[in-house]
């Protein structure tokens, strides 16, 4: 509409008809006022488009709070993992201390032994006099 009143202004068609200066300032004040409801309709789509922008960053915003908090989430988890590795181990060294060592599984063995010889011998004795 803008391209059609601007070359009809150019042209001079209002000449022809023989309208005069008032005419002349009608058709300059409407293409300007097209020109500017055109400006006005492209500022509209600009704040649309940064209001679309805006809502589109705090989304993100709000995704990238969630990751940090995942995050963290997990290290305190992986820090809990690791502490009860930690008492794991120190119960399984404890528990390792407490076992007996194999010479002490040997010397044991041997006094089992010399026991059962001993009680197998005296038993042998009382039932043969």
């Amino acid at each position: 509409m803008v391209q059609v009143l601007e070359n009809l202004y150019r042209q001079g068609w209002w000449l022809a008809v023989g309208q005069g200066e008032e005419f002349d300032r009608g058709v300059a004040a409407g293409v300007i006022a097209e020109r500017l409801d055109q400006h006005d309709k492209h500022f509209a789509q600009i704040n649309g488009s940064l209001a679309h922008v805006s809502e589109e960053m705090h989304t993100v915003a709000l995704t990238l709070q969630q990751l940090a908090n995942q995050a963290s989430s997990r290290e305190e988890t992986a820090e809990a993992v690791v502490e009860a590795l930690k008492e794991s181990n120190v119960s399984r060294a404890t528990l390792s201390e407490q076992r007996f060592r194999p010479w002490q599984r040997t010397g044991f063995l041997i006094g089992a032994a010399f026991g059962l010889v001993s009680i197998a011998t005296t038993i042998i004795l009382l039932f043969n006099n």
